[in-house]
């Protein structure tokens, strides 16, 4: 009954457009316009709302993504035909769902339209998510192009077309080295767009074999054809193994041409061959492409001799093959390989008779520690050519020279290694006397490494150190002498110096030596510099570098150098270099009676000063010590060997103060004995005791006074034999050696000045007074009382003194205590202690002193008065002037009342008050 209705429609809508005008419109774009002026069109499914059409504007089909728009309507009573239209990129040549987009698929009935091939196949497509325009529909693989059909108008509406064939950008093609296909050489051709369908692919192939330029059979047996949309496989075994050229091209249906890249096989040899006996024998060649389609192949060396009898071992592998060669000598001849009428490009030689290295060894390692001997094979040359060694001077290997061995044989020679060379391969080559070109190289030697024991092709030659620079005790640089001293290891990593420890029984070693900032001198490896760390000390040291130990080697740090002694109180200062670095590292013999070891208290961080305390002693003055830093003398010698001549100086830091009648004299300092001679100025102190005082000792004699008969008129008279006066010079000398004292303060001895306690009186008739006291004597004394000076002062001990005043007339001022002034060879005293006793009335004249002393008071006293007058004057006068405005201002704010009214509380000018402010 359904397909009944669908028929009638059908039939119905023919007649109805066959009946009907028939108005043209179109899809452009998504916009849809019509030829007629107006047209209304129906939309259903959603909306009755016409959309008015003008053909002007058009109309946007894609605003109504989801509203079927029917292909035949009837609109005013006329037939409206919208041809339906698809519009489909390229497709894969795989086919499948693919993306579509339709308009006016939609008949009367609101039925999908059927869409169908050539051959009524029809097509399956489905909306994308409820759209009326987008859709996906399937559509078979290929390779040519087809065309889509509206089934019932059988209207034409889209021609299909296959996406082109393009290769792999990675690898256009490969060959398949799988042993299922039976070594048949498969090519595999990678890319998209292939067929599966062997009636769409077409493969042409031509082949060119260079000897006679004879194309090849181009013809592919279909069977063994493997297709698949991305990969061609067929067989080419020629292509996979011989010399030869290809070009291969195919088409995917109606696809332009593709075009493999060339195939060019050209035979290939990787490395030399290895060396066979003079005797002849078989040589193997590695590479590609070695193996001939023709049977055309040859191998000439040294441009007439022919390697025979070629095969090819590995089951006809191209990529190796063996020959046969003759007898011969030398080496390092061109090998030329010819295959197919073409000759290999890669540079090939052949030699006979490789001197052969077996073993390398020191044969007198404590003679000739560089000396070595190799053992091996082909070691004699012919007298064209020379065998040389190879040594490298740089660390990469970049550069080396020739060094000329001893040969002893065939198989044995010597050859004293160079201290430049560096370790690293180990070569001989043997080369044309006439131009040094390079006939044969031996292996390159390999030897066991002495460190880790692991396999390497290093050579090391083990470094010799011969002696080893002395260093100062605050470190420095050092250089060590020998051979093979470079600044880097076989590997390039810099070397390390290592000091293994003091193989000696020297107790003042250091035994934490490290080496750093290592330094080569010249390019001839003799000379190493390091920098080290500071210590004391000489012994025997074992030195490691890069692990390798060596043989031990004497090396020690430079002994002490004194070049000052001084002494300050009871300390040495020494200065010099090497000292050490701590007090404990400087040891002192200090010989005194009996034998001691002193450290320094301190030593400066550059080890050039050194304070040493100096022990008390007692008798001996003269002491005897040595300097030792590290187990080493220093540079002081004398008839004792390394003993240090140094005597000690008696040093006085303190003296006390004495009357001028002597008595007991202390000094108080270092290395003061009993044994010493002591004089103050030319007067020598007698019986001299000594006694402890704290870490210092004090020396007490009696210093005798001595007193002058003749009065001496000035101080310069002191240098007689008294004893007065001050700045005497202090002398201590020990008696047994004669040693002087050390006064570092300047101390000079003065003796007490004059003191005054009593004195006798006289009246104005003058006379004789007599003076006591202490500290007098007759040089320089000089004596006044008050303004008179005593006349002929003498004294008869250290304690009295008598002098003569002369008659005078007292006035006022001698009736009071006068001033006693003594002076005894430049010291001065005044003591006010002198009356006189007068027996008759005193003057009371004024003297011009006393007046000066009067107005000089008065003056003052009348200007200080006069300025009080006028401040108090200056000050009435501005109160008085403050009273008058204040009155005013009362007035103005207090207005007189009217004269026929009492005026009470009236201000009266003549008494003035402020009471009512």
């Amino acid at each position: 009954m359904k397909k009944e209705k669908l028929l009638f429609g059908i039939i119905l809508i023919f007649l109805i457009s066959y009946i009907n005008f028939i108005k043209s419109c179109e899809v452009t774009g998504q916009i849809l316009k019509c030829s007629q002026s107006s047209l209304i069109l129906k939309l259903i499914n959603g909306t009755k709302d016409p959309i008015i059409l003008d053909k002007n504007n058009g109309y946007n089909i894609s605003s109504y993504p989801n509203k079927k728009f029917l292909s035949d309507q009837y609109i005013n009573g006329e037939s409206i035909i919208f041809n339906p239209e698809i519009s489909i990129n390229p497709i894969p040549t795989s086919g499948g769902k693919t993306p579509m987009i339709g308009y006016f698929l939609f008949n009367g009935f609101e039925s999908e339209k059927l869409l169908s091939d050539s051959n009524n196949d029809f097509f399956h497509y489905d909306p994308v998510n409820g759209s009326t325009i987008d859709y996906l529909i399937d559509l078979p693989s290929g390779c040519k192009s087809f065309k889509i059909f509206d089934f019932l108008s059988t209207k034409s509406l889209s021609t299909i077309k296959y996406l082109q064939p393009i290769l792999s950008s990675k690898k256009p093609y490969e060959f398949d080295n799988n042993d299922n296909n039976n070594n048949n050489g498969y090519i595999i051709i990678n890319g998209e767009n292939f067929s599966n369908d062997s009636s769409c692919v077409n493969i042409k192939i031509s082949s060119t074999i260079f000897k006679n330029s004879i194309p090849s059979p181009n013809s592919i047996d279909p069977n063994e054809i493997i297709l698949d949309f991305n990969k061609i496989s067929f067989p080419l075994n020629e292509a996979k193994n011989f010399v030869g050229q290809w070009n291969i091209s195919f088409t995917i249906g109606d696809s332009k041409t593709i075009q493999l890249p060339t195939i060019n096989n050209l035979p290939r040899i990787v490395g030399n061959p290895d060396t066979i006996p003079r005797t002849g024998g078989v040589i193997t060649l590695h590479g590609d492409f070695l193996k001939s389609r023709t049977n055309l192949i040859s191998i000439i060396v040294g441009g007439n001799k022919q390697c025979k009898n070629i095969k090819y071992p590995n089951n006809g592998d191209k990529t190796i093959l063996t020959c046969e060669m003759p007898s011969g000598n030398g080496g390092n001849y061109p090998l030329i390989l010819t295959v197919d009428g073409v000759q290999c490009k890669d540079e090939i030689y052949f030699s006979y008779n490789q001197p052969t290295i077996k073993s390398i060894k020191f044969p007198s390692p404590d003679e000739y520690p560089y000396r070595i001997q190799v053992d091996g094979y082909y070691f004699t040359c012919s007298n064209d050519t020379k065998l040389k060694v190879k040594f490298y001077n740089s660390v990469n290997q970049s550069s080396f020279k020739y060094e000329i061995p001893n040969i002893l044989n065939d198989t044995q020679l010597t050859i004293d290694v160079p201290s430049y060379a560096y370790s690293g391969l180990f070569q001989m080559d043997v080369v044309n006397i006439n131009d040094s070109k390079v006939l044969l190289k031996s292996n390159d030697f390999k030897l066991i490494n002495p460190i880790n024991n692991s396999n390497t092709t290093m050579l090391l030659w083990k470094p010799v150190i011969k002696s080893v620079s002395k260093c100062s005790t605050i470190g420095g640089i050092i250089t060590f002498t020998g051979h093979h001293l470079k600044t880097q290891f076989y590997n390039g990593l810099p070397i390390e110096i290592k000091f293994k420890g003091n193989t000696s029984t020297d107790q003042y070693h250091n035994d934490n030596i490290e080496c750093n900032n290592i330094t080569q001198v010249g390019n001839d490896g003799t000379t190493l510099n390091c920098k080290i760390n500071g210590g004391i000390g000489i012994g025997n040291f074992k030195i490691e570098i890069n692990g390798q130990e060596l043989p031990e080697i004497p090396f020690s740090y430079l002994s002490p150098t004194i070049t000052s002694l001084t002494q300050i109180d009871d300390k040495i200062i020494m200065t010099g270099s090497n000292f050490g670095e701590k007090p404990s590292d400087l040891f002192i013999n200090y010989l005194h009676n009996s034998h001691y070891l002193l450290n320094p208290i301190s030593i400066t961080p550059n080890q050039s000063l050194a304070t040493i305390q100096i022990p008390l002693g007692n008798d001996e003055r003269l002491d005897y010590f040595s300097i030792i830093v590290g187990g080493q003398y220093s540079n002081y010698t004398n008839t004792k060997g390394d003993l240090i001549n140094f005597p000690i100086h008696p040093v006085i830091k303190t003296v006390n103060k004495l009357t001028t009648s002597g008595g007991l004299l202390k000094l108080s300092g270092y290395f003061l004995s009993n044994d010493s001679v002591v004089t103050i100025g030319s007067i020598g102190c007698l019986n001299e005791t000594i006694t402890s005082l704290n870490n210092q000792t004090e020396l007490t004699c009696v210093l005798p006074g001595i007193l002058s008969t003749i009065v001496f008129s000035n101080e310069s008279q002191s240098k007689y034999y008294v004893t007065s006066g001050t700045h005497h010079k202090i002398k201590l000398v020990t008696s047994k050696y004669s040693i002087e004292s050390f006064n570092p303060n300047n101390l000079l001895f003065s003796y007490d000045p004059p003191i005054v306690n009593t004195t006798t009186t006289v009246s104005e008739e003058g006379g004789l007074i007599h003076l006591t006291g202490t500290s007098f004597n007759n040089v320089g004394l000089f004596v006044t009382v008050g303004n008179v000076t005593c006349e002929n002062p003498y004294s008869d001990t250290f304690d009295s003194v008598s002098c003569y005043i002369p008659p005078f007339t007292p006035i006022l001022s001698d009736n009071s205590t006068q001033w006693v002034n003594i002076t005894v060879d430049g010291q001065t005293n005044s003591f006010f202690i002198f009356n006189y006793n007068f027996t008759k009335a005193i003057s009371f004249e004024v003297e011009k002193d006393s007046m000066s002393s009067y107005y000089k008071w008065l003056i003052p006293v009348v200007i200080i008065g006069v300025l009080v007058i006028v401040l108090a004057v200056v000050y009435s006068v501005y109160m008085f002037k403050k009273f008058q405005r204040l009155k005013k201002i009362k007035e103005m704010m207090n207005p007189k009342p009217p004269t026929n009214q009492p005026q009470n509380n009236a201000f009266t000018p003549s008494t003035p008050s402020l009471q009512n402010f």
